[in-house]
């Protein structure tokens, strides 16, 4: 059976994966028909358009051929991942509209099959997975293209996890343009494929060429880090071990679900308590009195924490959460602040480089159990944990404009998550968010009743524990990798904006003010 049929529809052109036995996985004769039919299409002045879809109802394309990528050596990864290089370039250089036809699911590097077109169209069934952390793959290529569509948040969850985003999700997140009956997706892909090919014809070319051209660039870097960071994988002979247990369909030792919490071992540090589940560490902020508010020396107890939970074998994972039931954190103590001069503003901005790089350097999976509202630095500090798990009740933001604070690495973090527009109007405004519009906007990834926040969140530690640790630690090094540019320009971008903030005064004034006005409503 021929892994790829080409029909030809007028100026469509329909490329179907046709190894359904297989979930029409690619193995490396079919990744060679896909360039070749490529190849010859894009040069075919007859053909406007191109439709993508798999044969069967099952499955667009289930990503590698597992049994194909088990067989590999050691010493292959160079030249397995050129295959894969000449495939990507193929589909996201061609230069007239791919439309994806989604018939069903798409996993691995078919989801990246289907990222790299022009408009996805998509079965109710159809599911979108990241798999490859769970075949002790890192996803380079992948992890790429859920950040630049989707946002760092989003992209760094479901490629951590595995997880699978379904139809309707994907389509609420924006990545699928619509859900169609899969007796008429193809009826309908041709439909938006004519659509598009009968769009002026110098436009068309001009408008898709620009867009080739940004995405390429991106997409070469993820490329070269993939050769390097595969190899990498590849090398220690854990993918192979990962590939084999799939395919005797045996589940990890150590997998997720529910669990009794059982804390075996708790140390009280002097602002924070540290205790063992099993190999899961969860460390809490214990100050409830000042709804768990940090300053220098919390900051410092915190930071040496997670830098020997990151350096412990025994631990895979590590939950954060806060004391009480009011919050996880109100972030930085004013108390604290208002005493700053410019010169002690810049000082603090560099505590803040050593507990935001040590989370950054963290190699093990991070999960925020949110416990309650989390505001300013606090909020920072979750956005930096890989998963996020709340209650209803919770409440998140950038307020620090409300205290006379400039925000520099808030800004940061939430334009790598949730784009410009929205970071701007939280950053001026200061307004807090509630958990229904932080998880519509993938700020918080599972949300469950108040009293189960910190089992999910340890469920959520033991599946992400229980994933291969070469891919988890090679995917973590590459988010931070793509995004250590601009995390530095925001520390040196908040470094000056603080020394000019406090040389004004108007911080500490801001700061006396709401102290007393707050002092005033608890005495009341």
């Amino acid at each position: 059976m021929n892994g790829l049929v080409v029909e030809r529809d007028g100026p469509i052109a329909v490329l179907a994966l046709n190894r359904p036995a297989s979930l029409n996985a690619l193995d490396a004769p079919t990744r060679r028909a896909v360039c070749a039919a490529l190849a010859e299409l894009a040069a075919d002045t007859a053909i406007g358009a191109v439709i993508f879809t798999g044969t069967g109802e099952r499955a667009f394309c289930a990503g590698q051929d597992v049994r194909e990528s088990e067989a590999l050596g050691r010493d292959d990864g160079p030249r397995w991942m050129e295959s894969w290089t000449a495939y990507f370039s193929a589909i996201s250089s061609f230069p007239k509209p791919v439309i994806h036809a989604i018939n069903g699911v798409a996993a691995g590097a078919g989801f990246e099959t289907a990222l790299m077109g022009d408009v996805r169209l998509a079965v109710p069934h159809a599911r979108f997975l990241m798999a490859e952390i769970d075949i002790g793959l890192p996803a380079i290529v992948g992890g790429f293209l859920l950040q630049t569509q989707l946002g760092l948040s989003r992209a760094v969850e479901m490629v951590l996890s595995g997880r699978a985003m379904y139809a309707e999700e994907a389509r609420r997140a924006g990545i699928v343009h619509g859900i169609v009956a899969p007796a008429d997706l193809i009826a309908q892909a041709k439909a938006r494929a004519r659509e598009l090919a009968a769009k002026p014809a110098t436009a068309l070319a001009l408008t898709l060429g620009n867009f080739r051209r940004q995405f390429r660039r991106g997409l070469a870097e993820a490329e070269a880090a993939s050769a390097a960071y595969q190899s990498e994988a590849i090398a220690t002979g854990e993918p192979q071990q990962a590939m084999a247990r799939f395919l005797a369909k045996k589940r990890s030792p150590a997998a997720g679900g529910p669990h009794p919490i059982r804390i075996k071992e708790q140390r009280m540090g002097k602002f924070i308590k540290v205790a063992q589940d099993g190999d899961v560490t969860i460390i809490t902020l214990n100050r409830p009195e000042v709804m768990n508010a940090w300053h220098s020396a919390m900051r410092v107890e915190i930071t040496e924490t997670l830098a020997k939970m990151n350096a412990d074998p025994k631990v895979r994972a590590i939950v954060i959460t806060g004391a009480g039931d009011r919050a996880f954190s109100a972030g930085q103590d004013l108390n604290e602040t208002k005493t700053f001069d410019a010169a002690r503003a810049a000082e603090w901005i560099e505590e803040w480089r050593r507990m935001y790089g040590t989370i950054r350097a963290l190699e093990k999976p991070f999960i925020a159990a949110l416990n309650g509202v989390a505001a300013g630095s606090a909020f920072q500090v979750a956005l930096l944990t890989d998963v996020r798990v709340g209650h209803a009740g919770v409440r998140m933001g950038q307020p620090e404009i409300n205290s006379g604070i400039a925000s520099t690495l808030g800004p940061w973090l939430m334009k790598e998550m949730i784009g410009l527009s929205r970071t701007i109007e939280l950053t001026l405004s200061g307004r807090m968010m509630d958990a229904a519009e932080c998880h519509a906007i993938g700020l918080i990834h599972k949300l469950v009743p108040k009293e189960r926040v910190m089992e999910a969140a340890l469920e959520t530690a033991r599946e992400l524990s229980a994933k291969p640790p070469v891919a988890m630690r090679l995917d973590k090094r590459r988010f931070r990798e793509v995004t250590e540019a601009s995390f530095n320009d925001a520390l040196e971008s908040g470094i000056r904006i603080q020394k000019e903030s406090y040389a004004s005064g108007e911080p500490q004034r801001v700061m006396e003010k709401f102290l007393a006005e707050r002092g005033k409503r608890n005495s009341a």
